[in-house]
């Protein structure tokens, strides 16, 4: 990636950033999916139980 002119910081925070969008777009394709979140379930304690059961992992 050197000869792109990325130095490492750069190179880092893009993926970062890009693994938080693609984790935020599976779990929004996820819900529309299964269509049955409510707000009250998106609480930080019920996201993991969820994901533990979701088909991709």
């Amino acid at each position: 990636m050197a000869e792109f002119g990325f130095s490492p910081n750069n190179l880092l925070i893009s993926n970062v950033v890009g693994g938080v969008l693609g984790f935020v777009l599976l779990v929004l394709v996820y819900v529309v999916l299964m269509g049955k979140w409510t707000a009250a379930q998106c609480s930080t304690e019920e996201i993991p139980r969820l994901l533990n059961q979701a088909p991709f992992d």
